[in-house]
């Protein structure tokens, strides 16, 4: 499989892609603009063939005691692949 890593903020269309494809559901992009506007540190995966985002995570915190790993997502035809335990991985 060919994919990559990156510690990127993804477009929000992107990202409401993915979402829609594990929960069957958007959401308002106002809502995701606000939760990246609050985000830390982002891990986007991309399938290099089509540059599409395939995978996501975030990391939410005071910033200086409490760090959590957040939205770990990977889109249903990658699932089973282990590009979830790799975006925790990446994210540490």
């Amino acid at each position: 499989m060919d994919i990559r890593f990156e510690r990127n903020m993804p477009k929000v269309e992107d990202y409401d892609n993915l979402w829609k494809n594990i929960y069957d559901e958007g959401r308002e992009y106002w809502i995701i603009e606000d939760a990246f506007k609050n985000t830390l540190e982002f891990v986007s995966v991309y399938d290099n063939k089509t540059n599409e985002l395939i995978g996501f995570s975030r990391i939410i915190g005071d910033k200086t005691m409490f760090l959590y790993i957040q939205d770990i997502m990977v889109k249903k035809e990658y699932q089973g692949n282990g590009i979830g335990g790799k975006i925790v991985e990446f994210t540490l």
